[in-house]
């Protein structure tokens, strides 16, 4: 589900309108619903509804590149598929707990990781929270991927444009 609004006002919005769907504070402080600021809106997750099948990141690619496949999506849930952020047992995954984490970088991380890369063509938005990747800067040379300390920043091999979770068109 998508919920427009821009920068910290989307996020702040978000919570008063899932309220709506039978969503409530307790279930977005827990993190079974999530979050996500992106520069176009806020992206909402609901992890007790995942059952790991990849549409999201089906659905994403085809939607922004008109491409299918995980690979190229800006959402991953692969990384957490197994044994979530936590280990075997404790965390989500189809060996912790049995739900799953939708991949994306932590907004305090991806401000550190922009500053590591040599082009310049992803920057730090402080007012909407979020990064924005400047296409036209961006030379495909994958140093995102390598800076970013969960590789969720990706580079498609024939576009040569970056692929993070954060752009959405």
């Amino acid at each position: 589900m998508r919920i427009s609004g821009k920068g910290l006002a989307g996020l702040t919005i978000a919570p008063a309108l899932l309220s709506l769907l039978g969503c409530k504070q307790e279930d977005i402080d827990s993190g079974t619903v999530g979050l996500i600021n992106t520069p176009k809106g806020v992206l909402v997750t609901q992890r007790a509804r995942c059952t790991g099948c990849h549409r999201c990141e089906i659905s994403c690619t085809n939607f922004n590149d008109g491409s299918v496949g995980t690979f190229f999506s800006r959402i991953k849930i692969h990384r957490n598929y197994f044994f979530g952020d936590n280990g075997v047992g404790s965390g989500g995954g189809l060996y912790g707990d049995l739900n799953y984490n939708r991949g994306h970088l932590p907004s305090m991380q991806r401000a550190a990781m922009h500053e590591r890369l040599p082009i310049g063509a992803i920057t730090w938005q402080q007012k909407e929270g979020c990064i924005t990747v400047d296409h036209k800067r961006c030379i495909g040379c994958s140093a995102c991927t390598t800076a970013c300390p969960w590789m969720m920043a990706t580079v498609n091999t024939e576009s040569k444009k970056i692929l993070e979770m954060c752009v959405m068109r």
